[in-house]
């Protein structure tokens, strides 16, 4: 398979803007993409006529890259193993069956300098876009409800859903131990977002945080924006200053110069189910 080459030469030091919004119907093949300047919506069928029993899960991280780039990750009903990288170039659909070996509860992902750092129940794995590969696994200690992640410079950040710890990896390194561990006062559920050197971690009680992209460990309190029960899970992009991601049953934008906010844009109610169900 052919990857573009402005794709390979792309380092995502910056978030990447777009229209386009996806979101994973849990346990079926069916992909649900969304524009966010119209509010339409398109259903594509993913579905692999040899995979077997293997499907897609509402719970699993869609990374979306430049060039047109989706990464999908489905599995099993039952053992929810990762299966594959889904690439959407010029809106045509190329499935690749890349088993992983990585359990898939609470998988999330991050791409950086042509790799994709995956991280699943036990171990985290990172896939090789120049060379087309799996590599090394890495196990995580001590967690496994894992909720965001984001790259500072050569580390990533990984955030665990009903905890305050935030775990920091080096990405040069990827060995079998965390560099450090953060202890921040958040409650449960909280994520990333990156713009213009700076770093927002948001925890779902309503705090918002703030911490430049030099210092991972150095976070302050920005303010307070409205609280929410649910979690997220899934894809998140920037569009037109907001960030856009899966609150819930919804699809909400957070503006960081407007008030710093969420709001409903678009119910999902039909394509995503509430984190409670989950577990």
């Amino acid at each position: 398979m052919k990857i573009p080459e402005n794709f390979l030469r792309k380092s995502q030091e910056e978030e990447i803007e777009t229209q386009k919004f996806f979101l994973l119907i849990e346990n079926s093949c069916n992909l649900i993409e969304i524009n966010l300047l119209t509010s339409e919506t398109k259903v594509t069928d993913l579905s692999i006529p040899t995979a077997g029993n293997y499907v897609f899960d509402g719970r699993i991280c869609v990374c979306l890259l430049p060039e047109n780039v989706l990464f999908c990750y489905g599995g099993t009903k039952v053992w929810g193993e990762l299966i594959g990288i889904t690439y959407l170039i010029n809106e045509k659909l190329e499935i690749q069956m890349l088993p992983s070996g990585l359990p898939a509860l609470g998988c999330i992902a991050s791409y950086y300098q042509n790799f994709v750092y995956v991280f699943g129940t036990a171990f985290a794995r990172k896939f090789n876009l120049n060379e087309q590969k799996w590599e090394k696994l890495v196990p995580i200690p001590d967690f496994y409800r894992l909720c965001s992640c984001i790259t500072f410079n050569d580390f990533i950040l990984v955030s665990e859903y009903d905890s305050q710890k935030i775990f920091v990896l080096d990405l040069l390194i990827f060995s079998y131990s965390w560099v450090s561990t953060i202890m921040l006062e958040l409650k449960r559920s909280k994520i990333f977002f990156k713009r213009e050197n700076l770093a927002y971690l948001i925890d779902f009680s309503g705090i918002i945080l703030q911490s430049g992209l030099d210092n991972p460990f150095d976070w302050n309190t920005i303010g307070i924006c409205e609280s929410s029960n649910y979690s997220t899970y899934g894809c998140k992009v920037f569009y037109r200053n907001s960030w856009y991601f899966p609150l819930g049953p919804n699809i909400m934008k957070f503006n960081l110069n407007k008030n710093r906010n969420w709001k409903q844009v678009i119910n999902s109610t039909k394509v995503w189910r509430r984190i409670d169900e989950f577990y």
